[in-house]
């Protein structure tokens, strides 16, 4: 996205906004020279995937290629000094690590658990292909993001990278929706974990239907009303500008009341970023970020 057009949505009336893949230099710039009274807060993460992904992905291979191993754009492996690589994140800005894929499990875990001791808030998808979501849910991300991804918990083997063979998809490689049900005790056992640690789901249901199909969408709008049921909190994340169709869904679709998509547009949204103490609600003590 190019800084116009990414200094136009920031003065849409969205009062706060989490970017979460790559371009921090640029949403830096961006933020520094933004009037915030009238201008979108921006909070941006530091998007890590491994080497396979940062080389085969073709949305982000042409930007790590200019920038070499910013800690904004990093492809990490075992020999990553993760201490250092998240002081350069912070340096930077970012206020989370965007954990996206192409990371075994030990290190997935591992980059998780480092950034959590380093004060940093960790974003990631249900699958970070090979790790299954089971693993993700239990490392100490705070939210996750896309139900559709989810399925994969339910799939026997998972491709060892999101770029593979297949056609280009945004969403990775074609995953089981036909044999893999959101009702599946695998899956559902996931939902629990994230439950129990108090997660956030980030369902970006409304982008979907066209981003990969309406049998995914059909399922992540399945999964998103399970985990609602559970009481499990879910945010607003669209995945891209479409806020009202996605609080649209979350109402029509999956069955949130109106107070309640609300909650999840404002309080939920800033409990996603860590900001709840400050913003998020109309309380004595916050700011007043209307």
């Amino acid at each position: 996205m190019g800084l116009l057009k990414a200094a136009s949505r920031c003065r849409t009336g969205i009062t706060s906004a989490r970017e979460m893949a790559c371009c921090a230099a640029d949403y830096a710039e961006i933020s520094a020279s933004a009037d915030t009274a009238h201008f979108t807060r921006l909070y941006w993460s530091a998007f890590w995937a491994g080497p396979t992904f940062m080389r085969d992905d073709p949305r982000i291979q042409p930007t790590y290629s200019s920038t070499g191993h910013a800690s904004w754009l990093l492809a990490v492996t075992d020999t990553t000094d993760l201490d250092a690589a998240l002081r350069g994140a912070r340096e930077i800005g970012a206020t989370g690590i965007k954990i996206y894929s192409d990371l075994p499990p030990r290190l997935m875990t591992t980059i998780a658990t480092s950034a959590n001791n380093a004060g940093m808030r960790v974003w990631s998808h249900p699958v970070v292909f090979p790790t299954r979501p089971s693993v993700v849910a239990a490392s100490g991300v705070h939210v996750i993001s896309h139900a559709a991804l989810f399925v994969w918990e339910g799939a026997a083997e998972l491709p060892d990278t999101y770029n593979g063979s297949h056609p280009f998809n945004p969403f990775g490689p074609p995953a089981p929706y036909e044999s893999v049900s959101p009702d599946a005790p695998e899956v559902t056992a996931v939902l629990e974990i994230i439950r129990e640690r108090g997660m956030i789901l980030d369902a970006t249901i409304a982008t979907i239907s066209g981003s990969v199909g309406e049998e995914a969408s059909v399922w992540a709008v399945e999964l998103t009303r399970r985990a609602h049921e559970m009481g499990i909190p879910i945010s607003t994340g669209t995945d891209g500008p479409s806020l009202f169709d996605e609080t649209e869904m979350l109402v029509e679709s999956v069955g949130l009341t109106p107070l309640e998509v609300i909650a999840s547009a404002t309080s939920v949204g800033a409990a996603v970023i860590g900001v709840a103490d400050d913003f998020g609600s109309v309380e004595v003590g916050k700011v007043a970020d209307l």
